[in-house]
């Protein structure tokens, strides 16, 4: 499907991929209908949201079903616990005042690698950019 290819889609499962595909026909009946309609004074397309349903265009992301298998961990104390914030290896907390915008992912990936790098880079505390 060019749609799926145009935009660099990739589904997880045949199930998303059909709720996908089913919504995508939904918007492109709508589309088709709209653009033969000589009374309207413009025209409309496909985009990067046309496979997304209504409640999923306010925040953009796709609103997918995972499934995640869990492991328990063992309960008893270890004891060796090392507080890395008492040993510099933390950045100061960030601003993320974007609300809804999907990048919560950014901050805390790249707080991992910030004292990651300073855990293996010999103490060198680096604030990344989340860009």
């Amino acid at each position: 499907m060019e749609y799926i290819s145009k935009q660099g889609k990739s589904y997880a499962t045949v199930a998303e991929f059909e709720k996908r595909f089913a919504i995508f026909k939904e918007k492109d009946a709508f589309i088709q209908a709209h653009n033969a309609n000589s009374d309207n004074t413009h025209t409309v397309a496909h985009n990067m949201f046309s496979d997304m349903a209504a409640a999923e265009m306010a925040t953009g992301q796709l609103q997918t079903q995972v499934t995640v298998d869990y492991i328990t961990l063992p309960t008893e104390d270890n004891a060796q616990q090392i507080d890395w914030r008492t040993r510099g290896a933390v950045t100061p907390v960030k601003d993320q005042t974007k609300g809804d915008c999907g990048s919560c992912w950014a901050f805390g990936s790249t707080a991992h690698f910030e004292s990651y790098y300073y855990i293996n880079q010999g103490g060198n505390l680096k604030s990344f950019s989340e860009q």
